[in-house]
């Protein structure tokens, strides 16, 4: 399943970055959608299906989280593939939010709020990316530089459930490190159908594994360095008995 993009042009400089604006195809409707141009790739590699692949057998999806939402790119992705789901998209950093917020404008059916999510309410620094707002984290990396923004982070599970949401059909993960605290709050009273996650160190991949694997089953990944990787993990109540997952293994 791919989003069609179209690159427009860039329109203005914000900070370290410029933003610039493209072209959505959802299905018959075209959207604009705005970008920082050092995330472009970033953007299509979702927009292309590469970064969430369709699980295509997945019903009844109604409700996504789209944590670490970045502008709206996920959001957006899921709104075509599921458009008959309720998104809901966390984004703390306020140059991001910004966008997010310009964009989810024309996409139906998805609110946006300014905080991050977390297993408790607190506040935090964000170090601001060297490269790109994307790899903004609250941890410590080598793409940190000396600019920081005080964020909000809330209580996950609580959050959602203040939000009134019974189920979670698709979960996606995004927060540069702070996956595996997300995880820890809200997988004890929600099993969403699909887990789409990026993990940022070989420790949290392992313990994020050993958390999903008795109820989940890895069933796509990429993983282009030691300590990095985008994962899809599906429940395995809701994969076909058919479904070539099963077919291929081979059994000793």
């Amino acid at each position: 399943m791919v989003v069609q993009y179209n690159e427009n042009k860039e329109i203005v400089d914000r900070q370290m970055t410029s933003i610039e604006s493209a072209d959505l195809n959802l299905g018959s409707k075209n959207i604009p959608f705005k970008l920082f141009s050092s995330s472009k790739q970033l953007i299509y590699d979702i927009f292309s299906g590469k970064t969430y692949p369709h699980v295509t057998f997945l019903k009844n999806v109604q409700i996504i989280l789209d944590v670490g939402a970045n502008v709206g790119a996920a959001s957006a992705f899921f709104r075509f593939v599921h458009p008959d789901a309720q998104i809901y998209a966390f984004e703390p950093y306020s140059e991001c939010f910004a966008l997010l917020s310009e964009n989810i404008d024309h996409i139906d059916g998805v609110q946006a709020f300014n905080f991050g999510l977390h297993e408790q309410d607190k506040t935090a620094e964000l170090h601001i990316s060297k490269f790109d707002y994307g790899t903004n984290s609250i941890g410590t990396c080598v793409h940190n530089s000396a600019n920081t923004e005080s964020i909000i982070l809330k209580n996950a599970l609580e959050t959602v459930q203040d939000l009134g949401i019974k189920t979670i059909d698709i979960l996606k993960v995004d927060t540069e490190g702070c996956e595996l605290p997300i995880l820890s709050s809200l997988l004890p009273v929600y099993y969403p159908q699909a887990v789409y996650l990026e993990y940022h160190s070989d420790s949290d991949r392992q313990a994020i594994d050993a958390m999903l694997s008795k109820d989940y089953l890895l069933f796509t990944g990429s993983i282009p360095s030691p300590h990095r990787g985008e994962l899809c993990y599906v429940r395995r109540s809701v994969i076909p008995e058919d479904e070539e997952s099963h077919r291929i293994e081979i059994k000793s």
